[in-house]
């Protein structure tokens, strides 16, 4: 449960950046994904269907320029808008990357977006895989709000199972604009 939970933690905080500089995708304004401001928490429930869902609180420490400080327990994640997409400067990886085609590297896999079925344009998947790990997920940005859902699948045994899922429960943000 813990490995499960550490995973989650890094996901979503992988997921957030600034809210000044433009970072696009396709021509999305990725700023519109990641709301980053000051006073903004978001809390979401971890588990899986049929299980007892634990409360996770995420909540931004400071906004800055061009990115974000967000904090996750009692770590905090640098995130920052660079010309070619969204950057985790803390973990050294990107997010999301300008294009919605292609793939692009991360330690020990790959993400790229996929389509959300969301035909409004107000939801982003991104797959991350990591195949010698033994599962991928799946998250899920919307417009206004961040990530909104994450799942972790198996590439093992029962290949495709959901082994875990993080769902937003309530976005917070007071003081914020």
């Amino acid at each position: 449960m813990k490995k499960i939970i550490l995973i989650l933690i890094f996901a979503f905080l992988s997921s957030c950046a600034g809210t000044e500089k433009k970072a696009e995708t396709g021509g999305v304004d990725l700023a519109q994904y990641f709301p980053i401001k000051d006073g903004c928490s978001w809390i979401y429930l971890v588990g899986k269907e049929g299980t007892e869902k634990k409360h996770y609180i995420v909540k931004v420490l400071s906004q800055t320029k061009n990115g974000g400080f967000i904090a996750w327990g009692e770590k905090a994640y640098n995130y920052v808008y660079k010309d070619d997409g969204v950057f985790n400067h803390d973990e050294n990886s990107y997010i999301l990357k300008k294009g919605t085609s292609g793939k692009w590297d991360l330690k020990g896999g790959t993400a790229e977006i996929v389509d959300s079925n969301d035909l409004s344009g107000n939801v982003i998947a991104v797959k991350e895989s990591y195949p010698q790990k033994g599962f991928y997920t799946v998250s899920y940005y919307k417009k206004k709000k961040g990530l909104i859902r994450f799942e972790v699948y198996s590439l093992k045994g029962d290949n495709g199972s959901l082994i875990e899922k993080m769902e937003l429960s309530e976005h917070l943000c007071s003081g914020a604009n």
